[in-house]
């Protein structure tokens, strides 16, 4: 009856109001509320709402969309949002033709990527044969720069693209624009499908050309390329207003420290952060931050590859800390943030931690006594309440866990990423080199409860347990918001006092609807199992889910129909089989497609090869 005297409420609002309340809800919730009855089908028609983001998912979706707003030029222009993400190319020629279809566009995302390993198995799968035949793989092409007297007219008032392509586009919309986007104040920008060392570089030096055409950008966002210190100054002339800088995957080098005295300050810059890139001088980079931007806010370095910590790291960090007036977040993985640089960190006004990472690294600055115990910072971030609530991140490379862990880690109610690896048992000379278990006894593995976990940490939306034995107390039933689940070690279930089994297959398939990516290693031989106890991922109403990795031989596909079909796990890709042909344990997995398993072929009458589509992986 509520329901009933709801619908004749929102039935007597102005359509502005209508449209208003729409605009609160994200697309796919837009088209569920207009089918409720057809006086709000009706209203959300009048108001165009539906039309505000528009997404494409394959080529004949395109075409439709094409025919569609060609002939409804009143319904084109309440087009806000445009979003492509496609396994086919897009030729040049579609993207010019992209304004005079959708006049008004504010936000763009482009994403076809038609040679990636990820989002296009058959790809890998052929350069895998390819490889197998002694073939060699020609590199990816370079980004589309245009020919000479090319422009691109149109999208005058874009606020935000997004782009991860094989030719970024976007180069060219920024260089060849008949007009300045003045409105444009956020870019995101993938390289990651352009391999080859040359292209890559090309298309950098085009893309930093390219951005005197966005002279009001305020966040940039770079992805899998290389950028030098020049390039960063180059970015500050053309792009004054700008506020966030983040570098991902980033290669950071050649300095100029000649021009380091007289470039012009940033001052509108609030944060800068490079996350997993590959630096040449970690100092250099601190000092360039602290020179260059006065006003920061939010500090982040994490480096990747071979970390060569320099001596001077920690003292130049130190130094930039205490002249940073305005920092209030600071964040690295060079050193470790023990309780005195804690400490130091908050005396000088620093009110976030977003990342806290802690690991078997040695620290020379430290009292004998700290270094037999380096593990007590998780403790002086759980006894600072303004750390405590900002934490986002935690990651553990330890060959034991702190002191309390179990105890503390429940504390950080914030967490988004979870990351532990147990490095007792798996000793190598890096280990040892930095004070690891090398040539220590075997270590139990320690045990962690997830349905503590999963209970506290509601904001958790990654997951990432190696070496370490999880176990499911009880069954849970409030919905989670984690999105990836990876498991390396064995687990214990719940069994209750009728003898009924509640493993994490079942948390995932009852509570895990937003999961996206699922690795479970170690799964195959459940302690405390019944023998009769079959794994089961019923993923029937999981919209998002696209990868699952197991370390099971056999899998069982049962579709919305009840068929099942049998496959065996190959590595790279998996081969049908028939039932009878299962000898182990295997995994049954329920879902409505069969997208994530795909296998080869070898076509009778055709020597090459090729892939077909078997309809999850």
């Amino acid at each position: 009856m509520n329901n009933i005297t709801n619908n004749h409420l929102m039935e007597k609002l102005p359509l502005e109001t209508f449209t208003s309340i729409l605009l609160l809800l994200n697309p796919e919730s837009r088209v569920t509320c207009a089918l409720v009855c057809k006086s709000w089908y009706n209203l959300a028609c009048r108001s165009l709402v539906l039309y505000e983001t528009i997404s494409c998912h394959d080529v004949n979706t395109c075409k439709r969309r094409y025919r569609f707003f060609s002939s409804n030029k009143h319904c084109s222009k309440s087009v806000k949002t445009l979003e492509y993400k496609l396994t086919s190319p897009v030729t040049v020629k579609d993207l010019k033709e992209l304004p005079t279809i959708y006049p008004d566009i504010r936000h763009f995302r482009l994403s076809f990527c038609e040679d990636d390993e990820q989002t296009n198995p058959p790809y890998r799968a052929r350069r895998e044969l390819r490889d197998v035949q002694g073939r060699t793989f020609s590199g990816r092409p370079a980004c589309y720069q245009g020919v000479p007297g090319e422009v691109f007219n149109g999208w005058h008032r874009l606020t935000s693209v997004e782009e991860t392509s094989t030719q970024m586009y976007t180069l060219f919309m920024l260089n060849c624009s008949t007009t300045p986007f003045n409105h444009l104040n956020s870019l995101w920008l993938n390289f990651s499908h352009i391999k080859a060392y040359v292209h890559s570089a090309s298309a950098v030096d085009y893309f930093f050309n390219g951005l005197k055409n966005s002279p009001q950008l305020k966040e940039l966002a770079l992805l899998h390329c290389s950028v030098s210190f020049d390039k960063l100054d180059v970015l500050h002339n053309y792009c004054p207003m700008l506020q966030t800088i983040t570098l991902t995957n980033v290669t950071l080098s050649r300095y100029p420290p000649t021009k380091l005295a007289t470039a012009n300050v940033a001052t509108h810059m609030k944060a800068f952060k490079l996350c997993n890139c590959f630096t040449g001088s970690a100092v250099a980079i601190i000092e360039y931050a602290g020179k260059k931007y006065p006003n920061l806010e939010d500090f982040l370095l994490e480096a990747s590859g071979n970390l060569i910590v320099e001596p001077l790291v920690k003292s130049a960090a130190r130094t930039f800390i205490a002249e940073a007036t305005k920092l209030k977040s600071f964040g690295t993985n060079l050193f470790l943030l023990h309780p005195r640089f804690i400490k130091f960190m908050e005396d000088n006004g620093i009110t976030e931690l977003d990342k806290l990472y802690i690991g078997n690294h040695s620290d020379p600055d430290l009292p004998p006594r700290a270094e037999k115990d380096p593990y007590n910072n998780i403790i002086a971030v759980c006894n600072n309440q303004k750390f405590k609530s900002t934490l986002k991140t935690l990651t553990i490379h330890a060959c034991k866990l702190p002191n309390g862990f179990l105890d503390c880690y429940l504390q950080l109610k914030n967490l988004t990423t979870l990351e532990v690896d147990f490095q007792a048992n798996q000793g190598c000379e890096e280990d040892y080199m930095y004070g690891g278990c090398f040539d220590q006894e075997h270590i139990p593995e320690p045990v962690l409860s997830l349905t503590d976990l999963f209970r506290t940490l509601v904001h958790l939306k990654r997951l990432d347990l190696r070496s370490i034995v999880t176990t499911m107390d009880e069954e849970l039933e409030n919905l989670h918001c984690i999105e990836e689940i990876y498991i390396h070690g064995s687990h214990r279930l719940y069994t209750d006092e009728f003898g009924v089994a509640y493993s994490l297959f079942d948390f995932i398939s009852n509570n895990c609807l937003q999961i996206q990516l699922i690795s479970l290693y170690g799964f195959t031989t459940m302690s405390n199992a019944p023998s009769d106890y079959q794994p089961i991922l019923d993923l029937s109403v999981h919209k998002h889910i696209a990868r699952v990795n197991s370390s099971f031989e056999f899998y069982m596909h049962i579709n919305e129909d009840g068929w099942p079909t049998c496959y065996s796990n190959k590595g790279t890709y998996y081969k049908k089989v028939q039932p009878a042909d299962i000898t182990s344990k295997h995994l049954i997995i329920k879902s409505k497609d069969r997208k994530m398993f795909w296998t080869p072929r070898t076509p009778r009458r055709i020597r090459s090869y090729y892939l077909e589509w078997d309809g999850l992986f």
